[in-house]
């Protein structure tokens, strides 16, 4: 009978089964929202119209010969479910291929943060629930206030975690500290099974005024203890405060990458027309390093049309270069005339 969770990885198994849990977490609550989900050996996309429209590009593992093709496939799968206000690329590593941020930032995204990727053993280890008499630790109360400024879920998201709760056989549970009726902190399990199988944490927060009362410990060990119940020997989870995870145990992975696609007003997305295949070749040449194929460019740019941001959005081509470490690719612009940025 095949182990029903990940045992004993290294580190390169580890990390995918991180990013197979963040990829499976991102179709769930797409599906909880009504939306879609498409999968391949190579991708995944996921779209939610969840309250304001969003789409994921994750963890793609293209070739070099298709992978243009295969995110305009994607943005085309984007365009036909407009309106959103967010798409998104998320890789464990830097992506693959090499060049895939040159291709996604050719059609309109820009450079995101870095995912840091976490992972906990928990074989041999005891996760005791701390007092705190200053708020309730538990599963998620049903009629609870979620409405306090300092929780980042809204009742919609909330709805939709409630939804993968009572599914059978279930994989997410969603934790708790609640004050009276109002919910003050957070935390979500999704659980993986087979090859990769893991428990991730996602979402973990807070109200400022509870910090530094062992709460968090709390709802994070409640977690735990449930993971570690059902047969998980690993946790993971996308850090964004190494230094508390780190405390609780956890080692580094290693760090993700992402792009995003939006309107900095918070407005929709995708209303510009798609890139000509023309401005898409000296956007990729550019990220390559391809100095022959931007020497053999039909119609050479203006020094001020290769200064201007890509697309007229978020990124120049000389910060891409800068970004993708193609030094010949900055002495091939700086020829041209495009000058570095100023100092501030």
């Amino acid at each position: 009978m095949p182990t029903p969770f990940l045992s004993d990885p290294d580190p390169s198994s580890l990390l995918q089964a991180a990013g197979n849990n963040q990829r499976v977490w991102m179709a769930r609550m797409a599906l909880a929202a009504g939306g879609e989900v498409r999968e391949t050996d190579a991708v995944t996309w996921t779209y939610s119209p969840r309250p304001k429209g969003y789409a994921t590009l994750a963890f793609p593992h293209f070739r070099e010969d298709d992978a243009g093709d295969r995110v305009d496939a994607f943005l085309d799968f984007c365009r036909a479910h407009r309106p959103l206000r967010s798409v998104a690329c998320w890789t464990e590593i830097s992506g693959e291929p090499a060049d895939l941020g040159a291709r996604l930032v050719a059609r309109g995204f820009h450079w995101g943060w870095q995912a840091h990727w976490m992972a906990l053993d928990m074989e041999g280890k005891h996760f005791p629930i701390p007092d705190t008499p200053d708020a309730h630790i538990g599963e998620a109360p049903d009629g609870a206030d979620w409405t306090h400024d300092a929780v980042c879920e809204g009742q919609a998201e909330v709805s939709y975690k409630r939804i993968l709760t009572r599914e059978s056989p279930r994989r997410v549970w969603l934790f708790t500290a609640t004050v009276g009726n109002q919910v003050m902190g957070h935390c979500t399990l999704n659980v993986t099974d087979g090859p990769l199988g893991v428990g991730g944490i996602y979402d973990l927060g807070l109200a400022r005024s509870l910090q530094g009362r062992k709460i968090g410990l709390a709802m994070m060990n409640l977690a735990s203890s449930a993971a570690r119940d059902l047969g998980c020997r690993f946790l993971t989870l996308n850090s964004i405060n190494d230094s508390f995870y780190a405390h609780l145990g956890y080692g580094s992975l290693g760090y993700g990458q992402t792009w995003w696609m939006g309107e900095r007003d918070g407005g929709e997305t995708l209303t510009f027309p798609p890139p000509s295949p023309e401005a898409i070749a000296l956007v990729e040449a550019v990220g390559r390093g391809d100095v022959a194929a931007l020497e053999a460019l039909d119609a050479r740019p203006t020094p001020e049309e290769l200064s201007a941001p890509i697309l007229g959005r978020h990124m120049t081509l000389r910060e891409l270069a800068t970004e993708m470490n193609q030094p010949a690719s900055i002495a091939w612009l700086a020829a041209q005339g495009v000058l570095p940025p100023k100092a501030n």
